[in-house]
C-alpha cells in the first residue's frame, strides 16, 4: 500500500487552519487534530471498501493442529482438510487418532475475527467456497455476524473471506513510526480541518474544506472505477 507519514497529514491539518509547521505544535492541539483524523479516516474507511483495505483470505473454523498444543476435551481443530474433536485430554496425538479424536460432524461453522497469526477483521465483504479473485461468479454463502465472528449455516472446509482491514488509529508517538494510506491523505488533510474549523466557530470555512476534502475523495474513487477498470460497489 502506497503510504504517507501519519506527521504530514497532522502538518496539513495545522498548515489548513494556519499555523506555522516549522514551528512546534503544542501536544493539546496534536491531540486534538489527531482526533479529527483519526475520526475522519474511520468514517471513509468504514464506508468505501477501497482496494488498499480489503483483503481476501482463505480461513479455517477452528485452529490447525499443532504437536505440541495441550488440547482439552472438546477442543476442535482442523487437520487435513477435516475437522476433529477432542474426546479427552492429550498432547501430540494425531487428530487421526481414534483414541483421542473423533469428527466434528455437528462443527459450528464461526470464524473468529481475530484468529492468531491472521489478518483481524474489520467489515465482512462476502464469503465464498473458491477464491473469487480467480474464479469469476463464485459461489457467496450467506452468513450473519454474532459475538464470536461470522457464523455460516454451512459451507466448505476452508472458506475465502472478502473483507476490510480495521481502520488505524494514531496517536502522538505514532506520526513517525506508522504508515497512513496516501489514497486518503488530501482529503483526510481537508476533512479533518474542517471538523477542525467548525469545532472553534468557523462553519463557513469548515464547509469550504469539507466540500473541498470531499471532492478529493472522489477524485480518488474516480480513479478506482475508471483508470483501474473496477465497478463502484459503494452507495455516495
Amino acid at each position: 500500500m502506497r503510504s504517507v507519514t501519519p506527521r504530514s497529514v497532522l502538518n496539513g491539518v495545522a498548515a489548513r487552519m494556519g499555523l506555522d509547521i516549522t514551528q512546534t505544535i503544542p501536544p493539546h492541539t496534536v491531540a486534538a487534530f489527531l482526533e479529527y483524523i483519526n475520526s475522519q479516516t474511520r468514517a471513509i474507511w468504514e464506508r468505501y471498501p477501497f482496494p488498499e483495505w480489503v483483503r481476501i483470505e482463505q480461513r479455517t473454523y477452528r485452529p490447525a493442529w499443532a504437536v505440541g498444543t495441550a488440547y482439552v476435551e472438546d477442543a476442535e481443530v482442523f487437520y487435513s482438510g477435516l475437522y476433529y474433536r477432542a474426546l479427552s485430554n492429550n498432547t501430540g496425538n494425531l487428530p487421526t487418532n481414534e483414541t483421542f479424536w473423533t469428527l466434528a460432524s455437528d462443527l459450528i461453522h464461526t470464524i473468529s475475527l481475530d484468529q492468531a497469526g491472521e489478518t483481524a477483521i474489520g467489515e465482512v465483504l462476502g464469503v465464498y467456497r473458491v477464491d473469487p479473485r480467480v474464479h469469476r461468479g463464485a459461489l457467496q454463502y450467506e452468513f450473519s455476524l454474532v459475538e464470536d465472528g461470522i457464523l455460516l449455516p454451512t459451507g466448505p472446509a476452508q472458506p475465502w473471506i472478502e473483507f476490510s482491514m480495521r481502520p488505524p488509529s494514531f496517536v502522538s508517538t505514532d506520526l513517525d513510526v506508522l504508515t497512513f494510506p496516501y489514497v486518503l491523505a488530501e482529503a483526510v488533510k481537508l476533512l479533518a480541518a474542517a471538523e477542525a474549523q467548525r469545532e472553534d466557530g468557523q462553519f463557513e470555512k469548515g464547509s469550504v474544506l469539507e466540500s473541498a476534502g470531499m471532492s478529493k475523495l472522489d477524485e480518488e474513487l474516480d480513479k478506482i472505477e475508471l483508470k483501474q477498470g473496477q465497478q463502484r460497489r459503494w452507495a455516495v
